[in-house]
């Protein structure tokens, strides 16, 4: 990089206490802190927030979530488990007759560190935290050997999205002939890995010192994959379309995340040109020119061990300096302004109109200089005539990044398509008009789903069911259950429900209960105050964490709570959230509550 800068831009190195730079090369990522002082002449190469790509567990997380969303367009992605989170239901995939192969990675690591193979979970340590895939045992072989495909992408903007493909890049192939794995040769990380920085140890690897040669040794270029694919019998054009489409879907499933940190630290930059990144997109092919992806680097590696590899990165280098239009003069030109000028161009104030058409001439001004100045780069997105085809992509990309933020528009989708789901299963319930009549003893009803009592499945209730039965006194057993489903549904327990009424000495089995089965208790609030009997006014209920019984409920999940109720129950107005008294069968729960955490009595009333 820093000969690139130095030969063809005519730069020089700075110290790190120098703020006059133009451009800011990072290996390791960048802090929000860095992109909010950058100064309209300067630039980075990395988004804050790209590890939402780069690390494997939040790739493999973000994937996976709009996967379920969308299961035929993000089908290029191996089945992934991320452990020990999801361990049960990796250990399900073991049929016990040692067919089935899984491929284990670390987490944070990279070059190939730590990555092994196993065919029984018996061999997987729970205790570390690992990315768990299905191994692809059929992959298409070049010489009978294992490879895979690094491919460079340019983001030059996240809002509105803007990616570049580089025409050229790299295929490292393994060093040992490919066997579908068995016991025997599961160990044998030369055959199933193609990372250069495992493969470069072995002995039989081959250097490529002639750069006019990419059909020699083992690390080749993308010109001679194609060629040798359509010498081969299959379509290379065929499959750089499909593997275009799998690397825009990729970075359209992290879209809104890019553009939530990037305006955070950046809100009047109108020119969407701050920040770059050079992402490194490591493909696996499968005996029919399927692409897998396998992972993002967001720090490809550009050291150059031979004149091919040199060759290749210092002209992708070059190009992606001249997309980001890096010219040394522009600070100079920028501190000869006055201040209130200098105060303009850092984003003064605008009105709406105003902003959208500084931005749109901005972007007319970069489409103009990009389309002259792309040289080995080719903008794959927007493109006029696929962009209407990933639009969709990103719509459910936010809808899942608003659920997951928990946003009020996040929050209204989600309420929306439960209320859905809920109506497919809907049915007539009967309701009990029979009053019981209030005593002193407060009767407990817990979650319990490790014992048998009572068992029951509550159907989704209709609200004027719930209206009947709340008018004539509201408290009895199936009401109860009702307002614990609405609860288990905002706290995200799923399962049946248990209804329990302990007997005896009332303190101590309440205590017993919060200690071991603790789930969530409710009761009339004229209950404590039997002398006060009559129509129900109101009802008052307490949340604690089921997991912890002394942690309660993140305060995140009282709110889901508080606005699942107001939903389900809209004859009820939330009063307040009050704290557990401390004097009752709560005490051990409210002394063991954490800084973060509430643990209280919601009040509502009619």
């Amino acid at each position: 990089m820093r000969e690139v800068l130095e030969k063809n831009f005519k730069c020089r190195l700075v110290t790190d206490d120098e703020t006059e730079f133009d451009i800011l090369w990072m290996d390791s990522g960048v802090t929000s802190t860095i992109v909010s002082k950058l100064r309209p002449f300067q630039k980075v190469n990395h988004y804050h927030g790209m590890s939402c790509l780069s690390r494997k567990n939040y790739l493999g997380k973000n994937l996976m979530k709009i996967h379920k969303a969308l299961p035929e367009e993000y089908d290029f992605i191996p089945q992934t488990w991320l452990l020990p989170a999801e361990w049960c239901d990796f250990k399900s995939q073991f049929t016990g007759t040692g067919a089935d192969t899984f491929i284990l990675k670390p987490e944070a690591l990279s070059q190939g560190k730590g990555i092994f193979l196993v065919s029984s979970w018996e061999k997987v340590n729970t205790a570390e935290r690992y990315i768990a895939q299905r191994y692809v045992t059929n992959p298409y072989l070049i010489e009978g050997l294992k490879f895979d495909l690094r491919i460079y992408v340019l983001i030059y903007g996240c809002d509105p999205l803007r990616i570049f493909l580089y025409k050229e890049g790299l295929a490292r192939l393994a060093t040992e002939q490919y066997v579908p794995p068995d016991s025997k040769n599961m160990e044998n990380l030369y055959m199933h890995l193609t990372n250069y920085a495992i493969n470069k140890n072995n002995e039989n690897f081959v250097f490529n010192t002639d750069p006019t040669r990419t059909d020699v040794g083992h690390k080749r270029s993308l010109t001679f994959v194609w060629k040798y694919i359509d010498e081969h019998g299959g379509d290379s054009k065929a499959l750089r379309e499909r593997i275009k489409a799998c690397l825009i879907k990729t970075v359209c499933a992290v879209q809104p995340l890019l553009k939530h940190s990037y305006r955070t630290s950046q809100p009047n930059d109108y020119g969407n040109n701050k920040c770059f990144e050079v992402l490194g997109f490591d493909i696996l092919l499968d005996q029919d020119l399927k692409p897998w992806l396998l992972e993002v680097n967001h720090s490809p590696s550009f050291t150059t061990d031979t004149p091919f590899d040199h060759q290749i990165k210092f002209d992708l280098l070059t190009d992606v300096l001249n997309i980001v239009k890096l010219d040394p003069m522009k600070h100079v030109k920028y501190h000869q302004r006055k201040p209130e000028v200098q105060q303009s161009a850092e984003g003064g104030k605008r009105t709406r109109e105003e902003t959208a058409e500084l931005r749109q001439r901005k972007m007319d001004k970069r489409d103009k200089y990009e389309l002259e100045h792309c040289g080995g780069f080719t903008r794959i997105y927007p493109d006029s005539s696929t962009e209407k085809i990933y639009e969709q992509c990103i719509k459910v990309a936010q809808q899942v990044w608003d659920e997951a933020i928990g946003t009020t528009r996040g929050k209204e989708m989600l309420r929306r398509r439960t209320e859905m789901q809920e109506k497919k299963k809907r049915r007539e319930i009967k309701t009990h008009s029979q009053a019981k009549v209030p005593t002193n003893r407060k009767p407990l009803y817990y979650l319990n789903p490790s014992k048998v009592v009572h068992r029951q499945k509550v159907e989704a209730p209709d609200i004027s069911a719930i209206a009947e039965v709340l008018s004539t006194y509201g408290c009895d057993p199936q009401t109860r259950l009702l307002v614990l489903r609405s609860l288990c549904q905002a706290t995200g327990y799923k399962g049946e429900f248990a209804l329990e009424e302990f007997k005896g000495k009332e303190e101590e089995d309440a205590a017993e209960a919060r200690e071991n089965i603790l789930g969530l208790e409710i009761a009339p609030a004229h209950s404590m105050h039997p002398a006060s009997a009559g129509p129900l006014q109101s009802l008052q209920f307490t949340a604690a964490n089921s997991e912890d019984p002394g942690k309660g409920l993140p305060q995140g999940d009282v709110k889901a709570v508080l606005q699942r109720l107001q939903v389900d129950f809209p004859q009820f107005s939330i009063l307040s959230a009050l704290p557990v008294d401390s004097k009752g069968p709560e005490k051990s729960a409210c002394k063991k509550a954490k800084q973060g955490y509430v643990s209280g009595c919601l009040t509502l009333e009619l």
